[in-house]
């Protein structure tokens, strides 16, 4: 009998932490391809992103955010490109290179190749990696913890 039960506790245990740390053989092969994320950012900010995953590693993305802070909004357009990698449910990304489509502050548009604009952007965006941790991860539905929110695919 102990034998007997012990059979299906194991296989229930096993298949519960593949599914929890959502990873499998077939995740990296799921996340190629083209979605669509959407999250909030704090109080009242948010972000829309199209991102393609590309097999190698590459990945692009273009970004439409909107940040409240203090008495000004601001609003950014941006292309992205750089690069992911896997480990078990870590998704981990890196941008190479940031490039401002649009930079809107209290509906005033900027020149995105302005100085200031750059180095507020890239400043702190290029060369820096993050690292999401997969919740769920199938043909149709990419769920990230951490600031990416939920993706659907393209």
């Amino acid at each position: 009998m102990e034998n007997v039960m012990r059979t299906p506790i194991v296989a229930l245990a096993l298949g519960a932490t593949l599914i929890l740390t959502g990873c499998n053989e077939d995740s990296e092969g799921l996340l190629l391809g083209e979605w669509y994320c959407s999250s909030s950012m704090g109080e009242g900010g948010k972000a829309n992103e199209r991102i393609l995953y590309q097999e190698g590693g590459r990945r692009q993305s273009l970004m439409e955010m909107i940040m409240p802070v203090g008495d000004n909004t601001f609003e950014v357009r941006s292309r992205t490109e750089g690069r992911w990698s896997l480990d078990g449910a870590a998704l981990t990304e890196v941008s190479d290179r940031v490039q401002v489509v649009n930079f809107v502050v209290d509906g005033r548009e900027l020149n995105p190749d302005d100085p200031l604009v750059q180095s507020l952007v890239n400043g702190g965006i290029e060369g820096l990696g993050t690292t999401f941790t997969i919740e769920q991860l199938d043909n149709k539905v990419l769920v990230m913890s951490g600031s990416r929110g939920g993706c659907i695919r393209q």
